[in-house]
């Protein structure tokens, strides 16, 4: 990455996140969700959540607590169709009771980086599954320094970064 490299960091614009239902939150912890740090657990690919209510208005959102983001189908098709089966993998969002919201998604990234700051930096590994854990402020960056050959990132707040 070079210093003339642009990235665009894409979030949730709201703190209202989507909660898991019991029933999924323990299906998660059987299977695709590391509870040392509440993320899903590397290699995991495509995730299917049950969450208790509707995602809400916002164009991505996220079911924090997992580390699983969440997007309106409408936003990742802006993203171009080519570019989002290329470096994400899509899962659905269900009801509570099992139906989908054909309108919503979730999606994890190939590829990931961190978005990091220069101040207030504190930084730790995930004794589960060796993730690293990160949360700075001030002026940002990416680690690891992204491949020029990927355009779209998962970032590790729930969001996108484009190239």
């Amino acid at each position: 990455m070079s210093k003339n490299d642009t990235y665009y960091h894409v979030y949730s614009a709201t703190m209202d996140g989507c909660d898991l239902t019991k029933e999924a939150d323990a299906m998660a912890k059987e299977s695709w969700l590391c509870t040392g740090c509440n993320s899903p657990k590397p290699g995991v690919g495509a995730i299917d959540v049950m969450i208790r209510a509707a995602p809400g208005t916002e164009s991505l959102n996220a079911a924090i607590g997992w580390g699983i983001p969440i997007a309106s189908r409408a936003c990742l098709h802006a993203f171009g169709d080519d570019l989002v089966q290329r470096e994400l993998f899509i899962g659905r969002v269900l009801d509570q009771h099992g139906k989908e919201y054909i309108d919503w998604a979730t999606f994890r990234g190939r590829h990931r980086v961190i978005v990091r700051g220069t101040k207030h930096a504190c930084t730790r590994k995930c004794p589960e599954c060796g993730r690293d854990i990160y949360f700075a402020m001030d002026k940002k960056y990416l680690y690891p320094a992204p491949s020029p050959d990927v355009s779209l990132f998962e970032s590790d707040m729930c969001g996108l970064v484009l190239s």
